[in-house]
């Protein structure tokens, strides 16, 4: 799920509706400052019973647990693992959510949706790299706030 900086209610209202054994794993990309620590992992364990954790480079994805980016941090998905690695420059704007969705498009079974306010517009790289993947991929939503 992919959010812009003010997500943080969304995925409340989310995991506070979301039952805690679904046998889904919902991985949380969020655009964060990148000179400061989250908290989101620590503020979304009080609307869930399901595990949540800030990712670490090779993290094994399992069912029934939330996984919450890292600030300065781009991620990936592949074979299960999710995969953390550093921006290439601090000059450049980064994608967090593309980059995260352009992995995701390979994988099988796979659901994504990106919250969004209506006023703020969004780059379709990753809508269009879903559509061309050879693996299946549902598009869920596209959420306005």
């Amino acid at each position: 799920m992919g959010a812009s900086a003010g997500g943080l209610e969304a995925f409340q209202g989310f995991f506070s509706n979301m039952p805690p054994k679904s046998g889904m794993a919902f991985v949380l990309v969020q655009h964060l400052d990148p000179n400061h620590p989250t908290l989101m992992p620590e503020l979304l364990a009080r609307c869930t019973k399901m595990a949540v954790q800030q990712v670490r480079d090779e993290t094994p994805v399992e069912p029934d647990h939330v996984y919450v980016i890292p600030p300065n941090a781009s991620l990936t998905i592949e074979g299960g693992v999710l995969r953390v690695t550093s921006p290439r420059s601090s000059k450049e704007p980064q994608a967090p959510i593309d980059s995260f969705l352009r992995s995701l498009a390979w994988v099988r079974r796979a659901i994504f949706s990106v919250l969004a306010r209506l006023q703020e517009t969004s780059k379709m790289w990753s809508a269009r790299a879903a559509k061309t993947s050879h693996e299946p991929l549902l598009l869920a939503a596209r959420c306005a706030l």
